[in-house]
């Protein structure tokens, strides 16, 4: 009984939130935006986003955020799609965002609950139903394992958002959530594994 005690522990604690001292606020991970080289203005329901070609191993995006001046209060929808097929893996519920004030500001999502897969690659931003300015550099970035291009998608249609092309800039956009630490991961599968070899010898 004992044997089967661990292995259901640790893998319940994984599970549930992690280990003792695991910090679940939303910490940064990634951010296309290096300081800036321009701004792309854009009419209601049209936006560029960024990129991601590459993900290092599976990766929780618990929000989103982007760097914006709208010229106006606005409603925002966040936008996750699969590049390959353009195909929408995520909308969020519109979000209310009161007016810049002719000024850039991070404009981030409500909590959400996504995980990016290592082989996918993913066109990512948000879609505005006014119209205004978005950042954007002409600088690729790789942090904890997730990779872009400068390459950036453009979004179309408030009401249903769709994914209508690529050009060459990089909206600044970012992510964050968890990156799983090998450690985390190891604990894990030893978990799974000792689960299931307890599981045939009986």
């Amino acid at each position: 009984m004992r044997r089967r005690i661990l292995p259901i522990l640790t893998c319940a604690t994984l599970l549930l939130g992690g280990l003792p001292g695991t910090a679940h606020a939303l910490p940064l991970i990634f951010d296309s935006f290096d300081g800036g080289s321009s701004s792309s203005i854009r009419g209601p329901g049209f936006s560029p986003g960024t990129f991601v070609v590459s993900v290092a191993q599976p990766t929780l995006i618990d929000g989103i955020a982007v760097l914006t001046d709208m010229a106006s209060a606005s409603n925002i929808k966040f936008v996750i799609f699969d590049h390959a097929g353009h195909v929408p893996l995520l909308i969020s519920a519109s979000q209310a965002f009161a007016d810049d004030g002719g000024i850039f500001t991070w404009k981030q999502s409500n909590p959400i609950n996504f995980t990016l897969m290592p082989g996918v690659q993913y066109d990512i931003g948000a879609i505005s139903d006014t119209g205004g300015l978005w950042a954007f550099d002409l600088v690729a970035n790789s942090q904890n394992g997730i990779t872009n291009s400068v390459s950036n998608p453009n979004f179309s249609n408030f009401a249903a958002p769709t994914q209508v092309g690529h050009a060459a800039a990089d909206a600044a956009v970012r992510l964050f959530g968890q990156v799983p630490e090998p450690t985390t991961a190891l604990l894990l599968v030893s978990g799974l594994v000792g689960l299931a070899v307890r599981r045939r010898r009986h």
